[in-house]
């Protein structure tokens, strides 16, 4: 058998960026099935895209002869995407008649190509040959409809058929139910519905589940209990006591010598190990660790009960009867009793575990059962279905023979060649419906990285991948790295199952980056310690054709190797270490360049993150499902629809009347439930008030409204009505509550797919927010992404912190019965051989959970492009020194015992050292660098306290700023040398507070307490002036001023007020509708120079918010009076200084102009000049730094009680 590697042709050699000699072997090569190994960052995609267009080009095989399968649907899209630019690009440099013609059939033939999921693959088939599926489901049969319906969302339906069989079982008054019920909350005590949802899920990731179930899932347990009727043997002794040993002697005796005939009937344990070798789904390398387990266990000591029931022990309980019958010895009577109680506990406990065991498997089935009928009864198939149901339709039995169908027939027929992306991923249902369609002359061509499988909780099997890549040949067997020329056709003769290409570059992150990670992989992922090998051919390596950096950035810890580290201070450090690569790096470095990523947290944990770190004024964008599901967008939409389903739901009426929506205080409620009427909304449709009756008009439109038109269509007409998106957009900066709202909608979408009824979207939409859901977000261009390590796959982030490693890994699996699909169900017991194999299971799971837990951490790592940190309380960098194999070895042994994240990464960074790394042979980690992050300690940020004054003439320079910015007034000011500067402050806090800090202790704080008239004043006469300014630049004359701001008084629905931009509540305009306020209101409109400056700009913004760095040296001239301009200097402590600039004008791209608004009661415009110059000063300085340093800036302030613009040199 011959395979064949193209020379790259014209079309490659001109490309920009030709592909590396490995990755052409991967586009180029034919003949065979082939597996590439494609480290991160080394170009699959690109690869796999390459190949496929010239399939097309070269071979001339038509698109829709191709499948073409990736792991998710946005994949498939960007896939699809790709392909077409590439046949475009091929059609637009052929001058060949024929090859247009033939491409451009391509494009035309795009619309019928499959390049999707599998999922999405198996739908099709199942649309295409439905006719051949038939299910056979308590003496029914169910043909599969045409129109089936898919269930994205499974989770409410399968627990309605948990809760229906539980309850038929429990109606039935088995006695066998009852004991398999006691058995499980005397040992789990945890949800019983919990573990049939857990367990029944993966056992649907299994071919044939049914059969598993029936045959296999408790083989084990009975393999080890033995072909023995426990519970005859029980019967026979369970009522005798001490004084009715002699009236049932016989019975006893009958019971004893049962027992002693059965024992025959029991298996030796060490057999089961035999039975394992044999077992198809366990490799080799799995097998050398189960027989490690096997060697591990005492096989002849009992590991559970006390007592070994031996033929032995048995013998001496018919000795003591027998001595005891003939001696009547109240002694003897008391031991034999004793013996007799012992054995009576042993055969219950094995009783009940074989009830359990038998009961547990016609459960699963009975609740399969009533799960596949609950589906089919509205035409639903879950994406469990799509494969089963798929693997129904391509292969069939006869006469016990499978063979393939007229489905299988037409798709080995179809495909030429088929594609499967991120390989490591796929599982046994998968690989066994590709196996049913390829044909004899049709090859695979699979794509992935082992070290990357890390989705074990959706029963991914990363043996598939590592079974093929230990069987494969290399391409380099054939052709070594040294020898391949690019330019020359290989004929190449060949004997196996497969072709391996490496891809080893990894053109994404920086040298240490990769070194790092093949130091710590190398040593974590040993001799298959993830199950996987990372051998020499499976490290990361620097591209040859990929220039260096001039500098190497350690992989970093923010950690300490000493205790008292708190995770507090470790986020703040993250936050200084931000900001300080934002203003040292000499590249464009914005804030979505930064991920902080997480295994496994809690909403609390990131929160917490984020809080912290948007003092320092970096955005986060975190989307947390906790705070999803409580949102204001959630709770009025599902209250909404609660209510016009069922008008009768007082509760949900009033949340609504209560919310914004109709905003009704408790007087007006208080006057509703006064007026008759057998429910809320009958109540309020027979008031006469004029408020009531327009809200009963707008919820009876709605609900007629529902009645006509889709759930969907309802919501957005109730949008439509109530400007809600606007209201929505009053809530958060970044728009969360508008995108809270998308996802509910998408949400509400799915559900109207399978269900459009009303009752049944709010069923699905309760469920759906009672379970874990994923919130996606979009990603604003200015903020850090926080995410798991999971949902970050596939993408790539200049610097990575990863954050969490203090956690405790999962361990919640260890609570309830243990399942793998290797050796079956395994139950805690006393029973020896029951708890050997339950040591056995459990010691398994561990070690392949561990494994996966190794994997995302190389996931994590392989994020990072310039710079990784990894962030702990704890870390031992280089307290070992010695390095050789038996290192490794210990490290391997140790990773088992591990019960934290972080610990993982621990017991190898204690064995590094640098000078070792420098001189190491290996070129894949020489050179390493870790290094610690100096740890800083928390910053001390001002507190806030609320400005309060009576009145304008209160105001003292000591006491600036009344704009509605916090003040803070500080005791006993000490001198300059000893104090700590905060990292993020305002200008106001700078320029009247001083900083004690003698002994790191918190500042000492005093509030003001006055009236807060003033402030109130100012915080009115900003919105107001931010109003005024937009009404007078579209040209708007205010000729009564009274009647202008009554106009812009809020109503009771702030929906029109958003609509109206409504800025004053009754009580502000109350507070300026005065003789003097009022004056300088009209001062201000009449300000000529100020009007000018406005109608001649390009452009106005209003109420801008910056946010700057300032140096301590600025700090300390700031407060004297003394600053000028403020220069970044890389060598000072900076400190985030935020504000927000009143009205900036563009005059042009050169001229601008800054107005800052002040309500100080001072006299002359010089005091106004001298006492704010520098905080104009600062808003110039953050102007100049976004808009460029060559621009011209005006400042200016506009005195509120003087009605004068004051230009401020």
């Amino acid at each position: 058998m011959n395979i064949y590697l193209e020379k790259m042709d014209n079309y490659i050699l001109n490309k920009k960026k030709k592909p590396t000699p490995s990755q052409w072997q991967a586009i180029s090569l034919s003949g065979c099935d082939i597996l590439v190994s494609a480290a991160a960052g080394s170009g699959k995609t690109e690869v796999l895209s390459e190949r496929i267009s010239r399939k097309i080009a070269n071979s001339r095989w038509d698109i829709n002869r191709l499948l073409i399968l990736t792991f998710t649907k946005a994949a498939a899209e960007n896939m699809t995407e790709r392909i077409e630019n590439k046949i475009e690009e091929k059609l637009s440099i052929t001058g060949k008649k024929e090859d247009i013609e033939f491409l451009k059939r391509q494009r035309l033939l795009m619309g019928e190509s499959q390049i999707s999921t599998i999922d999405s693959f198996c739908s099709n088939v199942l649309r295409k040959f439905y006719y051949l599926v038939e299910e056979n489901i308590k003496d029914q049969t169910i043909y599969l409809s045409p129109n089936f319906k898919v269930l994205t969302d499974n989770t409410n339906l399968l627990q309605k058929s948990i809760d229906y069989v539980l309850e038929d079982f429990a109606n039935r008054d088995e006695e066998e139910f009852s004991i398999f019920f006691n058995e499980y909350f005397t040992k789990y005590g945890d949800s019983l519905t919990k573990f049939l949802n857990n367990i029944y899920k993966k056992l649907l990731n299994i071919v044939n589940y049914r059969d598993y179930i029936e045959y296999k899932l408790i083989k084990n347990i009975e393999y080890c209990l033995g072909d023995i009727d426990y519970k005859k043997i029980y019967t026979l002794l369970e009522g005798i006591s001490i004084d009715s040993v002699d009236s049932n002697f016989e019975i006893v005796i009958k019971a004893v010598k049962l027992y002693q005939k059965e024992l025959s009937k029991l298996n030796d344990i060490t057999n089961l190990l035999n039975d394992f070798e044999d077992n198809d789904n366990i490799s080799e390398y799995n097998m050398i660790y189960i027989k490690k387990i096997f060697d591990s266990l005492d096989i002849n000591e009992d590991i559970g009960s006390n007592v070994v029931v031996t033929n032995e022990y048995l013998e001496n309980i018919l000795a003591n009867m027998k001595e005891y019958n003939s001696t009547k010895s109240n002694d003897l009577l008391s031991k034999l009793y004793n013996q007799l109680s012992e054995l009576r506990i042993i055969l219950k406990n094995l009783m009940t575990t074989q009830v359990y065991a038998k009961y547990l498997k016609r459960i699963l089935l009975a609740i399969d059962d009533e799960f596949i009928l609950r589906k089919r009864k509205d035409s639903y198939l879950d994406f469990s279905d799509l494969s089963h149901l798929t693997i129904k339709a391509l292969e069939k039995e006869i006469n016990g023979k499978k063979v393939c169908t007229e489905a299988a027939l037409y798709y080995k027929n179809l495909f030429l060649e088929i594609y499967v992306d991120e390989y490591q991923d796929n599982n046994d249902l998968q690989e066994y419906i590709l196996n049913l369609i390829r044909g004899d002359n049709s090859t695979f061509f699979r794509v992935g990285d082992v070290k990357q499988s890390i989705y074990g909780f959706r029963g991914s099997n990363p043996e598939l991948f590592e079974e093929k890549y230990r069987k494969y040949n290399k391409i380099t067997d054939y052709i070594s790295d040294d020898i391949y020329d690019v330019s020359k056709d290989y004929k190449i003769d060949y004997s196996g199952e497969g072709i391996c290409v490496i891809l080893k570059e990894n053109f994404r992150s920086e040298e240490n980056i990769l070194k790092t990670s093949n130091f710590i992989f190398n040593r974590l992922m040993y001799e298959n310690n993830a199950g996987i090998s990372y051998t020499l051919d499976n490290a990361l390596y620097y591209p040859k054709v990929k220039p260096k950096g001039n500098s190497t950035i350690p992989t970093y810890l923010i950690s300490s190797n000493e205790k008292g580290v708190t995770d507090e201070q470790l986020v703040h450090n993250i936050a200084k270490e931000i900001l300080y690569i934002l203003e040292t790096s000499e590249d464009d470095i914005k804030f979505n360049d930064f991920a902080i990523l997480f295994r496994n947290a809690t909403g609390d944990f990131v929160s917490n993150i984020k809080s912290i770190i948007e003092q320092y004024g970096i955005s986060v964008n975190y989307r947390d499902n906790d705070v999803f599901k409580n949102s204001h967008s959630v709770n009025i939409i599902l209250n909404l629809l609660k209510f016009i389903d069922n008008q009768e739901r007082d509760i949900n009426l009033l949340i609504l009347l209560r919310s914004a929506i109709f905003n009704y205080s408790n007087d007006e409620l208080l006057a509703l439930s006064m007026q008759s009427g057998k429910n809320l909304f009958k109540k309020i449709s027979k008031s006469s008030k004029i408020k009531d009756i327009n809200t009963a008009n707008l919820l009876k439109k709605w609900i007629n409204y529902s009645l006509n038109n889709s759930v969907i269509d309802t919501i957005k007409q109730i949008v439509i009505d109530t400007n809600f998106i606007e209201y929505l957009t009053t809530f958060e900066v970044n728009d969360l509550e508008v995108e809270y709202y998308e996802n509910l909608l998408t949400i509400i979408l799915e559900a109207s797919k399978n269900n459009g009824n009303l009752s049944y979207v709010i069923e699905y939409l309760e469920y759906t927010l009672s379970s874990d859901i994923s919130i996606e977000g979009k990603h604003t261009d200015n903020s850090v992404l926080c995410m798991s390590v999971h949902k970050s796959k596939g993408l790539e982030y200049k610097y990575v912190f990863l954050v969490g490693l203090d956690k405790d890994l999962n361990t919640n699996w260890y609570k309830q019965p243990i399942f793998s699909k290797e050796f079956g169900l395994a139950i805690k017991s006393e029973h020896s051989n029951l708890a050997k194999l339950y040591d056995i299971v459990f010691n398994f799971i561990h070690k392949k959970n561990i494994e996966e837990e190794i994997r995302i951490l190389y996931v994590a790592f392989t994020r990072a492009e310039k710079g990784l940190y990894l962030v702990s309380r704890n870390m031992n960098l280089g307290t070992e020194f010695s390095n050789d194999e038996n290192d490794k070895n210990h490290i391997i042994n140790k990773a088992i015992k591990v019960k934290k994240y972080g610990e993982l990464l621990n017991i190898v960074l204690e064995y590094y050292e640098r000078e070792y790394l420098e001189n190491i042979n290996n070129i894949t980690e020489q050179g390493a660098i870790f290094d610690y992050k100096e740890l800083i300690e928390i910053p001390t940020v001002f507190e806030k306290h609320n400005l309060q004054v009576e009145d304008y003439s209160i105001f003292d320079k000591d006491y600036i700023e009344d704009n509605g910015e916090n003040i803070i007034f500080i005791e006993n000011p000490e001198d300059f040398n000893k104090r700590i500067y905060p990292a993020k402050t305002s200008y106001s806090a700078l320029k009247n507070n001083s900083v004690k800090n003698n002994s790191n202790e918190y500042l000492k704080l005093k509030s003001l307490t006055k009236n807060n008239n003033a402030l109130l004043r100012g915080n009115i006469v900003h919105k107001l002036f931010e109003r005024l300014i937009s009404d007078i630049k579209v040209g708007l004359i205010i000729n009564d001023l009274v009647n202008y701001l009554k106009d812009l008084v809020q109503t009771d629905n702030l929906f029109i007020n958003v609509k109206d931009k409504r800025i004053l509540t009754k009580e502000e305009f109350d507070f300026i509708n005065n003789e003097q306020d009022l004056y300088f209101i009209n001062k201000f409109l009449e300000n000529k120079i100020l009007i000018n400056l406005i109608n001649n700009s390009v452009a106005i913004e209003t109420e801008i918010s910056f946010t700057t760095y300032i140096s301590n040296t600025d700090i300390e001239n700031i407060k004297n009076n003394k600053a000028e301009k403020f220069e970044i200097d890389g060598g000072e402590t900076k400190t985030i200084l935020q504000g927000v600039v009143d009205l900036l004008i563009k005059l042009d791209d050169n001229n601008y102009v800054v107005v800052d608004y002040k309500t100080d009661n001072l006299k002359l415009a010089k005091e106004f000049k001298e006492r704010h110059k520098n905080q104009l000063l600062v808003y110039s300085n953050a102007i100049s730094n976004f808009y460029g340093d060559n621009i011209n800036i005006e400042k200016y302030i506009y005195s509120y009680t003087l009605g004068e613009l004051i230009r401020v040199q």
